[in-house]
């Protein structure tokens, strides 16, 4: 079987590596994607262990089409009445480059209304779609008058951890904290500080990779409805990654920030992954906390750019960030930010790394 997975972009080199350490054959990378080959049980594997993803999408069929009904065709030839639950709405998004097909909500809806007649053999009643029951994508893909049907396996996006339940202004995709922290080389056995804890992205994703907590454990998807997945997989594999966390081990994991509320969310969302008593917390300024502490960590953090301060504070925020940095040679810090203004203030030796936070363009800097 050939999937693909979807990811932001930027990330792609540590999904590639992902999928190889779960020993699946990737066969090719591109932005914002990576395609790979396996059977069938891979995809509660895949759903259950990968950090940085998005969907993992299953390739149904692939064929050329130049008009509507090559597209209806080629829909209809899916045999969707044995891949679909039954009473699961269908959702069909869509794609399309560099085609002769450009009319989007035409290719929506003459895509479902393939899938409806396929289902239901052109007999003359409507398909029941139980509004209670989660939506089954497919995604109908067409780029340079190639068709390509996926079927998502994961439901909403995985970058949705299943344990957040509060967060606060401009927070990171936690799959983007996630890959930020794999490649910052933090040593588990040295301590991790974020001086803008925020919600609780960075300080919670780090210490779910230390011990080896597998991110989605705890989480709903869509092929637990398909009829033609082992049911009893998912389960087995959930049992394996709880066997698999290191429950003896302790780290070194600081949150600190000046806002009292944020602190509280932090809290909140590690108490609803059981590791609130692994973090310590505190109230404080940048300032004062670095006044605190030997700075002989690794420190990553997303301080504030532009949306909770005026523009002379955060001029002299990152002018402190800077001489931070400065003034601790050995420290391996990392910040990812959309101040532009940073640039002004930093050599020529920092390394950067454009990426997207959800909307919004961010650059990845690291003092060499």
């Amino acid at each position: 079987m050939d999937f693909f997975i979807s990811c932001p972009y930027g990330l792609e080199s540590v999904l590639n590596n992902e999928i190889k350490m779960l020993w699946y054959k990737v066969d090719k990378v591109t932005p914002k994607w990576v395609y790979f080959q396996w059977d069938l049980d891979c995809i509660p594997n895949v759903n259950l262990w990968s950090r940085v993803w998005n969907k993992l999408y299953m390739v149904l069929k692939k064929w050329k089409v130049h008009s509507f009904e090559d597209l209806f065709q080629l829909v209809y030839s899916v045999k969707w009445s044995d891949i679909l639950p039954k009473s699961y709405p269908i959702l069909v998004n869509w794609y399309s480059k560099n085609s002769q097909l450009e009319s989007i909500p035409t290719i929506q809806s003459i895509s479902k209304k393939s899938i409806v007649n396929s289902m239901l053999w052109w007999k003359d009643w409507n398909l029941y779609e139980d509004p209670i029951n989660p939506n089954i994508e497919v995604l109908v893909w067409i780029e340079n008058n190639e068709c390509t049907i996926f079927l998502n396996t994961t439901w909403e996006s995985l970058h949705r951890r299943w344990y957040k339940k509060l967060q606060v202004e401009a927070p990171i995709k936690e799959n983007l904290a996630a890959w930020l922290i794999l490649m910052c080389n933090w040593k588990f056995s040295n301590p991790f500080y974020d001086p803008f804890c925020g919600s609780w992205t960075f300080v919670i994703e780090a210490l779910m990779i230390a011990k080896n907590i597998a991110p989605w454990m705890n989480r709903n998807y869509n092929f637990e409805h398909f009829s033609w997945i082992n049911s009893d997989l998912l389960d087995s594999l959930k049992l394996k990654a709880k066997d698999k966390i290191f429950n003896q081990k302790k780290y070194q994991i600081f949150a600190s920030d000046i806002d009292t509320g944020a602190i509280e969310i932090t809290k909140s969302n590690a108490k609803n992954i059981w590791l609130e008593e692994e973090i310590n917390f505190e109230v404080c300024s940048f300032d004062e906390m670095f006044s605190k502490w030997d700075l002989l960590w690794t420190m990553l953090s997303n301080p504030p750019y532009g949306k909770r301060l005026k523009p002379m504070e955060l001029q002299s925020l990152y002018e402190d960030i800077y001489q931070l940095f400065e003034d601790n040679q050995k420290l391996n810090g990392w910040i990812i930010t959309s101040y532009t203004e940073f640039d002004e203030l930093i050599d020529s030796d920092w390394k950067q790394k454009k990426l997207y936070n959800w909307q919004d363009e961010v650059v990845f800097y690291k003092k060499s």
